[in-house]
């Protein structure tokens, strides 16, 4: 049987890396081992004193079935390099955690592999959450919206009900798709944005600006009696 505190490598040496490790070494559910990361990357063999690892040599020294891994990998190039990390670890045999906050409600059972759900997070019934996929604090998922896999939620957003979201979308803080609207793969929504119809994939939505008003702040305070 397996000891009930999981024994955790984080992958990544960032910022969410280092979230992740704060959230964890509060949490009595893990005990946090080592990062690893792809050598290219390591610039220093210590991380908050863990040790770093090479990925490649990540099974040598943290063999799968002893040690599971976490994905702490950022949402570049449209969470390629997740997708990418992550077939790799399960090509070396690991179990990637899936990862969610004390803090969020979860009231799904449908959260895939690998996903990380972050604190004040609300995933509705019948919600669900592809592998790989990160859904950043307070963002909402309504009942019944599908996220696909290897997409990155940002703080805020929310998808309303019967929203489906195709695989590597980044979805951007406090964003908003309405109800039943299909977001295509690959979709860029910036912060803010308003989704009311469906998406192509490859598409990016982006809420203009916010334009400096004609008055000043004194102005504005005495025409609008704020």
């Amino acid at each position: 049987m397996r000891d009930p505190m999981r024994k955790i490598v984080i992958i990544g040496n960032g910022i969410t890396a280092e979230l992740l490790y704060e959230y964890l070494r509060h949490d009595d559910r893990y005990q946090i081992e080592a990062f690893s990361v792809d050598s290219q990357y390591i610039q220093d063999n210590r991380f908050f004193d863990r040790p770093v690892v090479d990925l490649a040599n990540l099974p040598e020294r943290y063999p799968p079935g002893d040690y599971d891994v976490l994905m702490a990998v950022g949402y570049g190039d449209l969470n390629r390099n997740r997708e990418r990390i992550f077939a790799k670890l399960k090509a070396m045999g690991y179990s990637i955690e899936t990862y969610i906050h004390p803090d969020a409600k979860v009231y799904s059972p449908h959260i895939g592999e690998g996903a990380l759900i972050m604190p004040n997070t609300l995933v509705d019934v019948f919600a669900h959450i592809g592998a790989n996929t990160v859904v950043w604090g307070n963002g909402t998922v309504a009942h019944h919206a599908k996220v696909g896999p290897n997409c990155w939620l940002a703080s805020g957003c929310v998808l309303s009900a019967g929203v489906e979201i195709g695989a590597n979308s980044f979805i951007g803080v406090s964003a908003t798709v309405v109800n039943n609207v299909r977001v295509g793969s690959h979709n860029i929504i910036g912060a803010g944005a308003l989704v009311v119809r469906n998406t192509g994939d490859f598409k990016v939505y982006i809420n203009r600006q916010t334009e400096e008003f004609r008055l000043g702040s004194e102005d504005y305070l005495r025409f609008s009696k704020l």
